[in-house]
C-alpha cells in the first residue's frame, strides 16, 4: 500500500527585531523619498521615514537663498522669477520664524545679492542668520555648517541658480550630512533653461524632496497658532498673480510673461 506523504513543516516567519527596523527604514529614507512619498518625524529618533498617508513637514527648517546676484540678472533663464520667489519666501519665512541664509558667490566678480531681497531681509531681521561668501559652489561652508548646527536646523529649503551647479552641489552636500532638503522649480535656474529638469531629476534621484513655494508655506503652517497663519495668509493673498506667473515661468509653459 502507498504511504501517505509526510506532514509538511509549517514554515517558519522570523519577526525582525523593532529596533532593527527603525534602523533599517532610517538608512532607506531617501531612496523610499524618490517615490514621491512623504515624510514623517519617528518618536525619538531625530530623524525621517515615510509613509504614503503623510504630509513633508519640515522639522527645525532653514530657508538657503544661494547666488541671486547682480552679475547674473542678464545671464540666467527667468531670472526675475527666482527673485519674486526668493522676495516672497522670505515673507514667509518672517511670517513662519524660520532663518535665512544668504550666500554670494565671489561677489568681488559676480556682485552683490540683488536689490529687491535687501528690504525684506531687512524686515525680518535677526531671521537672516547671514549673508555669507564662497569660493565653493556649495553653500555649505564652514561657517553655515557651523550655524545650522547652532540652531539645531534638520531641514533645508533651497532656491537660486544656477541649478546644475551651486543648487546642485548645495542639495547634494546638504543630504550628505543627513539634512531633509526641499528643492523649489518654481524658485531656481540656470543659464541653460535645459539644465534645471536635469538637475531636478538628479536632486531627486539623490533624496531632495521637490516641491513649489506655496506648497512648503502651507506644509509649514499646517500646526500653528492664529497670529502666525494670519502672516502666511496675507503673504499669499499679496502675491497670488506673481506666484502664477513665477510657476508658468519656471514650471509650465513660460507663457505668463517673465515675472
Amino acid at each position: 500500500m502507498r504511504q501517505p506523504p509526510p506532514s509538511a513543516s509549517p514554515p517558519h516567519i522570523s519577526i525582525p527585531n523593532p529596533r532593527t527596523l527603525e534602523r533599517e527604514t532610517l538608512q532607506h529614507y531617501r531612496s523610499f523619498s524618490q517615490s514621491g512619498l512623504n515624510s514623517v518625524a519617528i518618536p525619538n529618533s531625530g530623524q525621517a521615514t515615510t509613509t504614503s498617508a503623510a504630509l513633508c513637514h519640515p522639522l527645525n527648517p532653514a530657508l538657503f537663498l544661494c547666488d541671486i546676484q547682480e552679475g547674473l540678472r542678464n545671464k540666467v533663464y527667468r531670472f526675475s522669477s527666482v527673485v519674486n520667489t526668493a522676495v516672497r519666501m522670505v515673507q514667509y519665512a518672517g511670517a513662519l520664524n524660520i532663518p535665512v541664509f544668504v550666500a554670494e558667490q565671489k561677489p568681488s566678480v559676480v556682485g552683490r545679492t540683488v536689490s529687491e531681497l535687501s528690504g525684506p531681509l531687512r524686515t525680518v531681521g535677526p531671521l537672516h542668520v547671514g549673508t555669507f561668501t564662497k569660493n565653493t559652489f556649495s553653500m555649505v561652508t564652514p561657517g553655515v555648517q557651523s550655524e545650522l548646527d547652532r540652531l539645531g536646523i534638520q531641514s533645508v529649503i533651497v532656491l537660486g541658480v544656477e541649478s546644475h551647479i551651486s543648487i546642485f552641489q548645495t542639495v547634494l552636500e546638504l543630504l550628505r550630512r543627513g539634512l531633509n532638503v526641499y528643492v523649489l522649480p518654481d524658485g531656481i535656474s540656470s543659464q541653460n533653461k535645459e539644465e534645471i529638469g536635469l538637475a531636478l531629476d538628479r536632486m531627486k534621484q539623490a533624496g531632495a524632496i521637490i516641491t513649489s513655494s506655496e506648497c512648503i508655506a502651507f506644509e509649514m503652517l499646517w500646526d500653528t497658532d492664529k497670529s502666525v497663519s494670519d502672516g502666511v495668509y496675507a503673504v499669499n493673498k499679496s502675491t497670488k498673480a506673481i506666484t502664477a506667473a513665477c510657476l508658468r515661468n519656471l514650471v509650465g509653459d513660460g507663457q505668463g510673461g517673465d515675472s
